[in-house]
């Protein structure tokens, strides 16, 4: 079993992030909640991570 596969069985909205904090992968229930796309949600965490 792949991580792409337990990702996406996950009961919870799930979200995957490198070390430098870019966006590796996302399930489609975190996609659902937020309503954005992973190029989006990059930029809201961009745009959170420069004003700290």
């Amino acid at each position: 079993m792949n991580a792409r596969i337990l990702i996406e069985d996950s009961l919870d909205p799930l979200v995957a992030m490198n070390i430098k904090g870019k966006i590796t992968d996302m399930n489609e229930d975190m996609a659902n909640i937020t309503g954005l796309t992973r190029p989006d949600m990059d930029l809201k965490l961009e745009s959170v991570c420069l004003k700290a």
